[in-house]
């Protein structure tokens, strides 16, 4: 996300002398808009400006022009900047052997709040669908599916890659799906068409990337941002059934002229 800033700080003034500070540097290093990647540390970030949506939960504007306002800027263009990426050379490998189209998914979110995370079950039955069509990666920290029976079309990657390695596979998708997480900016950098998962934790209008088809529900709780226990089960999570989510990622891939629906 903070790459749409760079490139407007950029653009408004050709001769500032961009530094940023981040715990994943590789992925920024090709990036025509920033001058120095220094790795986080307690001692680097001192004195610098921290990009952040801010204490407001849910942010009063979308998360982009939030991250923008910490340098005084208005943003009007959000999309993520494309950047280099190098597989390892077992990856690209793995990649290039399967059946095209690819499906990539990223069915984890990140840990600290639950309100994300569409169930397990959920999850199982969208790849027993997909997986009858079209090869499947899953991708992430850890996998979703330690024990998995979906036979030979699904491949367990999650774990097994570096971030290069996670940016550079969701470059190679036809489709991505995943909640809002990394996968979901990677994937829209790329131009990757994308189904997310929003449920209700945040809302849909806090990103606008052109090539998303969100499902989103618009429970009377929602957006909730919130980090505890869900009073409610995470009904707007189990409102979005596999089989809806399948059929988007079909027309994702079969259709030319797919384009995301609101």
């Amino acid at each position: 996300m903070c790459t749409a800033v760079f490139r407007e700080i950029r653009r408004r003034n050709p001769r500032c002398r961009v530094t940023f500070i981040t715990r994943h540097s590789g992925l920024f290093r090709s990036n025509a808009n920033i001058d120095v990647v220094e790795p986080y540390s307690a001692d680097a970030i001192r004195g610098a400006i921290r990009l952040t949506y801010g204490p407001s939960r849910p942010p009063a504007r979308a998360v982009v022009i939030r991250l923008a306002e910490c340098v005084g800027l208005r943003l009007q263009n959000d999309q993520p900047d494309l950047f280099d990426v190098t597989p390892s050379p077992g990856v690209r490998a793995k990649i290039d052997a399967l059946q095209k189209p690819l499906i990539m998914i990223q069915p984890q979110t990140s840990g600290y709040t639950p309100n994300k995370q569409w169930s397990l079950e959920s999850w199982k039955e969208l790849i027993r669908l997909l997986v009858a069509e079209f090869d499947v990666v899953e991708l992430g920290t850890i996998t979703f599916f330690p024990n998995h029976e979906f036979g030979g079309r699904f491949h367990a990657l999650a774990g097994l890659t570096t971030i290069a390695d996670f940016a550079w596979i969701i470059s190679q998708a036809s489709v991505f799906i995943g909640p809002v997480s990394a996968g979901m900016h990677v994937a829209s950098a790329f131009e990757v068409r994308s189904i997310i998962i929003y449920g209700g934790y945040e809302s849909s209008e806090g990103y606008r990337y052109p090539f998303v088809r969100p499902f989103y529900s618009a429970v009377p709780c929602a957006p909730c941002w919130l980090d505890g226990p869900c009073p409610y089960d995470r009904k707007c999570l189990s409102a979005i059934q596999p089989e809806e989510v399948f059929q988007a990622a079909r027309a994702a891939v079969l259709d030319p002229h797919w384009t995301s629906r609101k």
